[in-house]
């Protein structure tokens, strides 16, 4: 699967774009670029689409207070495996998204992947919480993240 690149750093990154000095910029840009693609994700997998964009304002805010994402300790959670029984929600929901018209290549791959995952007892609980993510954000249903008023 793909290791979801730092936001920190690719924030950090699209910020040195703007560096005066283009060689600085350019540096920067092909850090970037290295670190989304030794990620194993294309710009299409991180960009939100125009019609989505305004449905979900999917924002991230540090200072968010709408948003925990310290439900569960990452650590804890990447460990335990979820068993194939367990999973028959997931095969579903994975199911419901490959429906989809409008998702690129490579998220389809990535979809096949965890079946996969799910049938060679290597699905984890972070990649079902991904997948819930994942499916929120594509229905419109995540909290709006804009705090612009």
């Amino acid at each position: 699967m793909e290791k979801t690149p730092d936001r920190e750093n690719v924030i950090e990154l699209l910020e040195k774009l703007g560096e005066p000095d283009d060689t600085q910029a350019l540096a920067a840009a092909r850090d970037l670029h290295g670190l989304i693609s030794g990620s194993g994700l294309t710009w299409d997998d991180l960009l939100v689409p125009d019609g989505e964009a305004s449905a979900g304002s999917d924002h991230y805010d540090d200072d968010d207070d709408d948003f925990d994402d310290s439900e569960e300790d990452e650590s804890d959670f990447d460990d335990k495996i979820v068993s194939t029984e367990e999973a028959a929600a997931d095969i579903k929901q994975i199911d419901q998204l490959l429906e989809r018209k409008d998702i690129s290549a490579a998220l389809r791959e990535e979809l096949e992947g965890y079946k996969e995952d799910i049938t060679e007892g290597d699905f984890t609980a972070s990649d079902r919480q991904y997948l819930s993510a994942l499916q929120k954000r594509l229905s419109g249903k995540s909290k709006s993240r804009g705090k612009d008023a």
